[in-house]
């Protein structure tokens, strides 16, 4: 199962471990979090985090769309719901 998230962040490591860190948590948006992911607080699937530096970004990824970060993560984040519809852990922009 494929379970994907769109995020932008200057400082990716400390984002992702704030993830991490509220995933066990568990409250809020980490609840469904929680639910897809963890297993008695142990992952069910292997994680994978990428990191794409903003340099590295030459065109949209929706042609005719603007290039600034969040208009990108916005795009992403859109065609990851189509893709994903119902495993999607963005809250915001996901069309469900």
């Amino acid at each position: 199962m494929i379970y994907p998230y769109i995020g932008k962040s200057k400082t990716p490591v400390r984002r992702w471990n704030s993830h991490i860190k509220n995933l066990n948590i568990g409250k809020s948006s980490y609840s469904k979090w929680k639910i897809y992911l963890l297993d008695n607080n142990r992952a069910n699937y292997d994680c994978i985090l990428m990191v794409i530096p903003e340099v590295a970004i030459s065109e949209p990824p929706i042609k005719g769309f603007p290039k600034t970060i969040g208009s990108i993560e916005y795009q992403l984040v859109s065609l990851a719901s189509d893709a994903y519809p119902d495993t999607l852990l963005n809250k915001e922009g996901n069309r469900r």
